[in-house]
């Protein structure tokens, strides 16, 4: 009676591999970030079908996509790390974005102003201001790990 509710060793295994593997796509999930912007030439209208590419620069490696008629892209699900943006358009310069930090769950604005121009010419731009984050709705800080060491443990033993 017990085989047939749960039936041969193997097939406990097999079950137990296919959980493990159904978790493991969730929580790698979890840990993913985004970059949003518009492009835009001097004049403030939007540049549409540009080349966009944004790569990782701790892995070097790239995603790609165009900005819709208003100019906009979106690239969701980056892992967190060190990005640049770069953008590419017919009759202007390219222009690259860096120095751009993701942390986990993060929206970053990633606007880009194209200059008229030759695409042989490039801008450079450093992103090291601090970026108010006004695309989503969401309240979040990343916890550094000498702020976790410093909690007040009030004389418990956490390990």
């Amino acid at each position: 009676m017990r085989e047939k509710l749960f039936g041969t060793c193997s097939h406990q295994a097999l079950l137990l591999v296919l959980c493990l593997v159904a978790l493991s796509t969730l929580a790698y999930g979890q840990a993913s970030a985004n970059i949003v912007g518009t492009v835009t030439d001097q004049t403030g209208a939007a540049v549409p079908n540009a080349k966009i590419t944004i790569t990782d620069t701790d892995t070097n490696i790239n995603r790609y996509t165009t900005t819709n008629s208003t100019g906009s892209f979106a690239a969701h699900e980056l892992s967190f790390g060190h990005y640049v943006v770069r953008v590419e358009a017919a009759g202007f310069k390219v222009s690259e974005r860096t120095g751009i930090t993701l942390n986990v769950n993060d929206t970053i604005r990633a606007d880009v102003s194209l200059q008229v121009g030759e695409s042989k010419e490039s801008v450079t731009v450093e992103a090291n201001a601090i970026e108010v984050q006004a695309d989503t709705n969401e309240v979040s800080q990343t916890i550094t790990q000498s702020q976790v060491a410093d909690l007040a443990t009030n004389g418990r033993n956490v390990i």
